[in-house]
């Protein structure tokens, strides 16, 4: 549960961060860079907790 409520806020304050960004530089490719990191990110989180889930279950 810890893994899913870190993993949850630090994706958000990320993608918080690098949007701002995206948003002040105003050009199209790096905000489609923002988006597919993000979206990545998300995955990755996704992933971790799927799989940490599984090992819980085997234990």
């Amino acid at each position: 549960m810890n893994k899913i409520v870190t993993g949850l806020i630090g994706l958000g304050i990320f993608i918080a961060f690098t949007w701002g960004l995206a948003i002040s530089i105003k050009e199209i490719p790096f905000k489609i860079i923002v988006v597919l990191i993000g979206a990545m990110a998300a995955y990755g989180l996704y992933e971790e907790v799927k799989e940490d889930r599984e090992n819980a279950k085997k234990d």
